[in-house]
């Protein structure tokens, strides 16, 4: 039956993603492409794009002329990931304007994505780098939608050869009339580009640092945290007194992307700055520096330095604000590996939390510790009131979320994840939500939220139970972000299309009825705000 063959194909995807992937299934699916249903024709495309068989590049790019836009998208996706390159030169001057084509016209912005995304898997000339990605990106008819151009940003530097000889003159346009016209999203995009494209050259670019001034300086501090990405591509000592600088911005992104960066630069000064940051009050960043300073070679050889780098984590952790669990099983976890008393009795503080995830944590860290197993594996559920869920249940509750850029509503899953749901309707009844950024979108992907903190670490301050149910994540499905079984708390997202290889591994708990549009509009930066239940 259709269906059956429909969830053959979508099985054969999933396992391809996970590396298994067969020549001969391979080719029964290619004759799926032509199938009249066009959720087979979609399911067999999405499968061959997981499975990355050059050997079907032609069926990809007929597929490429398909009706339905899922095809289409991910038929591109196929062609990026097939390894064409350096192939036949024919085939691949056709894939490569097969991708041009499409990334320029196609009507769907989901489809141009995929295809400017697809087209980074390409080495090209400086001529043509600019022939194909500056039409989209920068001139005067690029293209309409940000996801787009954000996407042939990127893909610009993936797609460089190396063939610049002058450097200034490359940046010249861009000063004269790219830059001033640029979002911010589109700045700090460009500046990473860069920074992947021409590395420490750039140190000398009065241009550059000029523009690099400018966003580590900006009132915007997403501008500010992705623009410090950039110099990690650098991985100088020339950046230093930069990063210096960083380590003391007021938003906690900026900070720890800083420190990402300074961990590729050894030296006896990062290494001091690493120790200062255990010092920070956000247990996010005392985190990430303590997760850089343990992957320190020479503490396996000495004990005494093990135990005293133990104890500053220990310390800084204590000192600093905890809204997360994230950061507390990192710290369990890098304190678990290091060993040592200080460990053992700090973890053994938390055997008991309230939390499930983090006295599992403990529990699993001292034992590495002691060596032996620890009997003390009770769930430590945040508390549940099964009458209240009922209750709401009977309420048939729904969303309206307001959004910076328009409204969204959203109807529950309650039958699917009544957990989930609960905790959601009690976090908007509390206005938890309002005034959240948006810190998450990756195009033709998702937009995430629900991070008070507005950087992907925060959090409500407490865990819920994972509920994995059979519902797939199609375009519009509502899920609950994590960092593991049993971590969710109170960042969720929207998928921009379907992801199948999310099916089952993240709680899903609505559904978009209204808004998708706005889904579509939606940049990191922008807000929630306000979230109001309905209920009938």
């Amino acid at each position: 039956s259709s269906a059956i063959v429909n969830e053959a194909a979508k099985a054969y995807g999933i396992m391809a993603y996970g590396k298994f992937k067969n020549s001969q299934l391979d080719s029964e699916i290619t004759h799926l492409l032509i199938n009249s249903d066009p959720e087979i024709r979609w399911r067999a495309a999405y499968a061959l794009m997981r499975s990355g068989n050059p050997r079907f590049a032609n069926e990809m790019l007929l597929s490429l002329k398909d009706d339905d836009y899922r095809v289409r998208m991910d038929a591109a996706r196929a062609l990026g990931a097939m390894g064409l390159d350096k192939t036949d030169k024919s085939l691949r001057s056709h894939v490569v304007n097969a991708l041009l084509e499409i990334g320029s016209n196609d009507p769907d912005w989901r489809v141009r994505v995929n295809a400017m995304a697809a087209l980074g898997n390409f080495k090209f000339l400086v001529d043509d780098l600019k022939k194909i990605y500056f039409l989209t990106a920068f001139e005067g008819k690029k293209d309409k939608d940000i996801h787009v151009r954000l996407t042939a940003i990127k893909s610009m530097a993936a797609s460089y050869q190396n063939d610049v000889k002058n450097v200034r003159a490359f940046l010249a346009p861009f000063a004269e009339k790219h830059w001033p016209a640029m979002d911010w999203h589109e700045k700090a995009e460009f500046m990473i580009s860069l920074t992947q494209m021409f590395g420490e050259t750039l140190i000398d670019q009065s241009m550059f640092t000029g523009w690099l001034e400018s966003c580590l300086t900006d009132s915007n501090r997403y501008l500010r945290a992705r623009s410090v990405t950039a110099l990690a591509n650098i991985r100088s000592p020339k950046i230093m007194p930069i990063l210096e600088k960083t380590l003391t911005d007021s938003f906690p992104l900026v900070q720890t992307n800083a420190l990402d960066v300074l961990s590729t630069i050894k030296s006896e000064r990062s290494h001091e700055l690493l120790l200062q940051s255990l010092q920070s009050k956000n247990a996010t960043v005392v985190a990430v520096a303590a997760g850089y300073l343990a992957e320190d070679e020479s503490l396996k050889k000495n004990f005494d330095a093990k135990e005293n780098l133990v104890e500053k984590i220990i310390s800084g952790f204590k000192n600093a604000s905890v809204s997360d669990i994230e950061s507390q099983i990192i710290i369990f976890d890098i304190v678990g590996e290091l060993k040592g008393s200080a460990a053992a009795v700090f973890l053994n503080t938390y055997l008991d939390d309230s939390s499930n995830v983090v006295a599992q944590s403990a529990v699993k860290n001292l034992e590495k510790i002691v060596g032996e197993e620890i009997d003390n594996k009770k769930p430590h559920y945040h508390d549940v009131d099964y009458s209240a869920l009922l209750e709401l249940k009977s309420k048939k509750p729904s969303a309206v979320i307001e959004t910076s850029q328009g409204t969204i509503e959203i109807d529950f899953l309650m039958d699917d994840a009544p957990l989930t749901v609960m905790n959601f309707v009690k976090l908007a009844e509390m206005k938890f939500f309002d005034g959240v950024y948006f810190h998450r979108v990756v195009p033709n992907f998702v937009i995430q939220t629900g991070d008070p903190a507005g950087t992907g670490w925060g959090g409500p301050g407490y865990a819920i139970r994972s509920e994995f149910n059979q519902r797939k994540y199609e375009r519009g499905t509502v899920g609950m972000a994590s960092s593991g079984k049993d971590t969710e708390g109170s960042q969720w997202f929207i998928t921009h299309s379907a992801q199948p290889h999310l099916d089952g591994r993240y709680t899903v708990f609505a559904k978009v009825t209204e808004g998708m549009e706005v889904v579509d509009k939606i940049q990191v930066g922008d807000r929630v705000i306000s979230v109001e239940i309905q209920k009938y």
